[in-house]
């Protein structure tokens, strides 16, 4: 639930700032290498784009950005839509970075890395993901990485090794996830 804060940076106007705010996340988004749609539709999932926005477990701004998080990034001031922005945006970028695909990356960012390492990823963050690659308009192909061929654990299955390798999650974790997540698509 997102609880008001009081106003702040652009101010909270409606669909008068919305634009602005959009055209700051399209560009720091092109500065760190992120889709701006996905940015946009993170923020839109994250805070109805409200600068404002304060989230019952203490998340701030437009990217909900908690603030130890927000700390690691920079960022002093989680209303200040600029900071904010930036904040999230680079978070995404490192997320991706980390991942290697944007499906990961979304699920670390709603549910947090170590959930992601721990193979504890609750089903509302398959939600989540799924919800915001649908409104960036990309699919789940889109997003995945591709495990090589060739590796193997001994186990007779190479299917997941080289992305168990490639991302230090381990390759149950993710069988499970992806299942979890056909659950959710198949709902959508």
């Amino acid at each position: 639930m997102i609880i008001p804060a009081p106003p702040h940076g652009f101010g909270w106007l409606g669909a008068a700032s919305t634009g602005a705010i959009q055209t700051q996340i399209t560009q720091v988004a092109n500065q760190y290498g992120v889709p701006p749609a996905l940015a946009i539709a993170v923020a839109q999932k994250e805070s109805s784009l409200n600068p404002n926005a304060t989230g019952s477990s203490g998340e701030e701004g437009l990217f909900q950005l908690m603030p130890a998080t927000a700390a690691q990034l920079g960022v002093t001031d989680g209303y200040d839509p600029t900071q904010n922005i930036n904040g999230g945006v680079a978070y995404l970028s490192q997320l991706y970075a980390q991942y290697g695909d944007w499906n990961t990356a979304l699920l670390a960012y709603n549910a947090g890395p170590g959930n992601v390492a721990a193979g504890t990823v609750p089903a509302s963050s398959y939600s989540y993901a799924s919800s915001v690659m649908a409104s960036a308009g990309m699919s789940p192909t889109q997003a995945a990485l591709t495990p090589a061929a060739g590796t193997s654990d001994g186990s007779g299955d190479d299917s997941g090794d080289a992305l168990a390798a490639a991302t230090g999650v381990p390759t149950w974790a993710w069988l499970a996830g992806a299942a979890a997540l056909a659950a959710v698509w198949a709902w959508s």
